[in-house]
């Protein structure tokens, strides 16, 4: 067994122990741990899948390279989240080998597995449709998630267009899987019948994101552009419960949707989904053709006041995405959230789109490589592009605020709004703006 592989097998079987389950000897192999994960789950515990990708909660983590093999019998802090940086939640006993460190995390790919899409949705930040001829074929996608793992990421989210309209997604999950990569998807819900959500969790998928955008049939259909779509999307939810494949339900922020948001949230408690995360709009793709339907900045603070406090009665997550200044206002108005770091673009995120053009995130047209031409690892470590986003030095308001370290700004946005430039000022924020509705802390 190689030293990766060790790592790797050691670090599973800290992430068991701290699930509560019996692991015998550091020589337990990594398949009796994957059933030991799913035995786990069966019993309702919560898994590995439900820190790492809904819960986002006290995750155990990754160490990075530069802290590895060191022979030391110490204390891991666990944090919070998908971030670098953040408060510590609690601390466990880790195996011999393990440092204790402060910058810990979890890193988060999400690959574009074809630009092919059975809906028509608005605001679609691909501009999905068809497939295109370039699209990385099974071994070429095998070839990124090799590169993926050696990278050290603990995640993979498959996504689209829509990721179920690919014919080797089972196979690709089931690679990912047995590769350490915790699968999870982003998919509009209507393909998944029950045999498909069996097979999708047999082949390794921890956690289905399914979109729904509103509680009213009509609605959710014309924005989805397929008349139905709703009523695909809610027996896909319910295919998912009855094979027992957890998921979590994913609505965009509109201007005519605004007021359904927590309703939509009460929703997700209500079916039994772990998590609710809205996200707020980023004009690329077709949501170009969608910006007037957007929030104004004091709007958007407005909701994320409201979803913040909602977060505090429901018994699922709920989580704000491309609006980082969330994390302002739960520090501001005193709501306890899991999330530590608002934008992780280039920090513990990244996206591959559907021909292998790696991207900082999904809403940004900055390239930083082919994994065609450079092996996704490569890439991850050395492209000029996340090295500028790991600096942090933010320019204007950013660069000056209070809150830096926790938000950071939506990069997109930033970029968007000031001729790509990655480290500008996002402008959508009225803490920046000087707002006094987001300078209350209530």
């Amino acid at each position: 067994m190689g030293a990766r592989d060790m790592e790797r097998q050691a670090l599973n079987v800290y992430r068991m122990r701290l699930l509560g389950a019996q692991v015998h000897g550091a020589e337990t192999g990594t398949a009796v741990l994957k059933d030991a994960v799913s035995e786990t789950f069966r019993e309702g515990t919560r898994r590995i899948a439900d820190t790492h990708y809904i819960i986002g909660s006290c995750t155990p983590v990754r160490i990075p390279p530069r802290a590895r093999c060191r022979p030391h019998s110490a204390q891991l802090h666990v944090f919070c989240n998908q971030t670098v940086d953040g408060d510590v939640t609690s601390s466990h006993n880790v195996p011999p080998g393990f440092y204790d460190r402060r910058d810990v995390f979890v890193k988060i790919v999400s690959w574009m597995t074809t630009n092919r899409c059975n809906l028509k949705c608005e605001h679609c930040y691909q501009d999905a449709s068809c497939a295109t001829a370039g699209e990385l074929s099974t071994d070429e996608a095998r070839t990124m998630i090799d590169g993926i793992a050696r990278a050290g990421f603990d995640i993979m989210i498959f996504s689209g267009g829509e990721p179920l309209m690919r014919p080797d997604i089972f196979d690709l999950v089931a690679y990912a899987a047995g590769k350490g990569l915790r699968p999870v998807f982003g998919s509009n819900g209507t393909l998944i019948d029950l045999p498909t959500a069996k097979r999708l969790k047999e082949a390794g998928a921890c956690a289905m994101g399914i979109s729904l955008d509103s509680t009213n049939p009509e609605e959710h259909d014309r924005f989805r552009g397929v008349e139905g779509a709703y009523d695909q999307t809610i027996a896909g939810i319910e295919a998912c419960k009855q094979a027992g494949l957890p998921f979590q339900l994913h609505t965009t922020v509109m201007e005519w949707n605004r007021d359904q948001i927590c309703d939509l949230t009460d929703f997700a408690a209500q079916v039994g989904a772990k998590a609710h995360y809205i996200f707020f709009l980023v004009p690329v793709g077709r949501g170009l053709n969608v910006e007037p339907e957007g929030l104004s900045v004091l709007e958007n603070e407005e909701l994320l006041r409201e979803v913040m406090r909602k977060s505090k009665d429901v018994p699922v997550v709920v989580k704000p995405t491309c609006a980082p200044q969330f994390t302002r206002v739960a520090e501001q108005i005193g709501v306890p959230t899991r999330f530590t770091r608002g934008c992780l673009a280039g920090l513990t995120y990244c996206v591959v789109g559907s021909e292998g053009i790696v991207r900082p995130c999904a809403y940004m047209t900055e390239s930083a490589g082919d994994v065609r031409q450079q092996a996704f690892d490569d890439i991850w470590e050395n492209s000029p592009i996340f090295k500028l986003l790991r600096t942090r030095d933010y320019s204007g308001t950013c660069g000056s605020c209070d809150y830096q370290e926790k938000c950071g700004g939506c990069r997109a946005r930033a970029a968007y709004y000031h001729n790509g430039d990655l480290l500008a000022q996002d402008d959508y924020c009225a803490y920046a703006q000087k707002l006094p509705q987001a300078q209350v802390c209530c």
